[in-house]
């Protein structure tokens, strides 16, 4: 008998494992998202693929682009001719002209994907997809209140891909690269713990009090992405959405900032449902 309550318990806790691996890709919120694939000719994509987990925030509208599939197609071409820093400035060019048209406060990666609308989250990561897709080593840097990419040249100094301008947006100069990062290092001032809790996509990178400096990857760029929404939902005081998309954000990426607002999130929409009023977020985390 002790044998027999053994193995359950061995059982019961290798499943319990199973789950938590699963859920590192399908949070249990989402679990249902397999099977939305094949409804969105994404079936043939593997499940830890980004390209298609940046589309669980707008699973009804999700796309197998047809941009998409035309810029890799003419990247493919020239990939064979120009492997340099030539053809990471035509990455960066021929990504704005086809895909990143439209700048958007709070756009989905499905909407990038299908009209073009975009923000730093993700216009960060078309350009991510992009550079892995061709093995430039890149990382995703998240600050206080933007995104971008910087892509990592074994022979000269870095590249950086500023996804939200549209003209001077590839970075190459080295005294340019200096003057950039400095609108975003970290200050000694600002203790590294007290995270901004603004949306994240400003087009002015400046912010005088910047704390967060990162590298962080396509499912912390994700959580972002829910992050923003649930501010969204917020400002339209869909308190009950808000709340379930900062859960849905620190599923994704648990940091600081998102966890502390996910808590704030549950406090008033718990204020709300009792009939109290939510005029909006306290200072200290105004988006």
């Amino acid at each position: 008998m002790k044998a027999a309550k053994f193995v359950f318990l061995y059982m019961g806790l290798l499943f319990g494992l199973l789950n938590h691996s699963r859920a590192q890709i399908y949070p249990k919120e989402l679990s249902f998202y397999p099977e939305i694939l094949k409804t969105h000719g994404l079936e043939a994509y593997p499940a830890d693929d980004p390209f298609v987990y940046l589309q669980y925030l707008r699973p009804e509208s999700m796309v197998n682009s047809h941009k998409w599939q035309r810029l890799i197609k003419i990247l493919d071409k020239k990939f064979k001719k120009e492997r340099g820093t030539d053809f990471l400035r035509y990455i960066f060019f021929k990504t704005q002209e086809m895909v990143l048209q439209d700048y958007m406060v709070y756009a989905s990666f499905s909407e990038t994907l299908a009209e073009g609308k975009y923000d730093c989250v993700t216009g960060s990561a078309v350009y991510g997809l992009l550079l892995k897709r061709y093995g430039f080593p890149f990382d995703i840097i998240e600050t206080d209140n933007h995104v971008f990419v910087i892509v990592s040249r074994d022979e000269k100094h870095d590249i950086i891909f500023e996804s939200t301008w549209k003209i001077d947006g590839f970075i190459h100069a080295a005294h340019e690269a200096e003057h950039f990062f400095s609108q975003f290092t970290a200050t000694s001032s600002v203790s590294s713990n007290a995270e901004s809790t603004l949306h994240l996509g400003n087009l002015s990178p400046a912010h005088s009090k910047n704390s967060t400096f990162r590298t962080i990857g396509f499912k912390e760029l994700n959580g972002l992405q829910f992050y923003n929404d649930a501010i969204k939902k917020f400002e339209g005081r869909a308190y009950k959405e808000a709340y379930f998309q900062m859960k849905m954000a620190a599923t994704w990426y648990p940091s600081e900032r998102i966890l502390r607002l996910q808590a704030l999130l549950k406090q008033l929409n718990e204020e709300h449902q009792s009939h109290k009023v939510i005029s909006t977020i306290p200072d200290s985390a105004a988006p």
